[in-house]
């Protein structure tokens, strides 16, 4: 029961984190507002990891140490800020970008980096762990950050 419980959490989370980040998501007011550039090239890393997020549990699900390993490795590694941006695109983006937003993508991809280590040891505990708190991540950002985006997290209030 708990792992079909898993299954659907992760499921849910699969579909909200498939849709990108929106120019008018707020917290405190402050709108994300990036030039179409920007804002394509973060859709396209939300796309990769929604992408990732499906093979992990999958690849979880059948114990397929190697696969969770390279997932956990590439998304960890799939910064937007690493991709290969100009430095004036650099600037837009971390001023753009929320404080709170940089934390949670940050403590995501650390996240991402542990489940990999989890899974080079053969360590499901470990593994399913970590892939809830990726979760939880999206879930946290997702809630914060485009709630307009995504009506349900305005429908009922959210707890962290």
């Amino acid at each position: 029961m708990k792992k079909f419980a898993l299954f659907i959490t992760l499921l849910i989370s699969i579909s909200i984190s498939a849709q990108p980040l929106t120019p008018n998501a707020k917290k405190q007011g402050k709108a994300l507002d990036l030039p179409e550039d920007l804002r394509s090239l973060l859709r396209q890393e939300m796309g990769e990891v929604r992408k990732g997020m499906e093979l992990l549990m999958l690849y979880t699900v059948s114990a397929q140490w190697s696969e969770i390993e390279t997932v956990g490795t590439q998304i960890k590694n799939s910064y937007i800020m690493k991709k290969s941006l100009t430095a004036e695109q650099m600037k837009q983006l971390h001023q753009a970008l929320p404080k709170g937003f940089k934390k949670i993508d940050h403590k995501f991809h650390g996240y991402a980096g542990s489940l990999a280590e989890a899974a080079r040891t053969k360590d499901m505990e470990l593994v399913r762990y970590y892939l809830s708190r990726m979760q939880e991540s999206c879930t946290a950002c997702h809630s914060r950050f485009a709630h307009d985006r995504f009506p349900g997290f305005s429908q009922k209030k959210m707890t962290k």
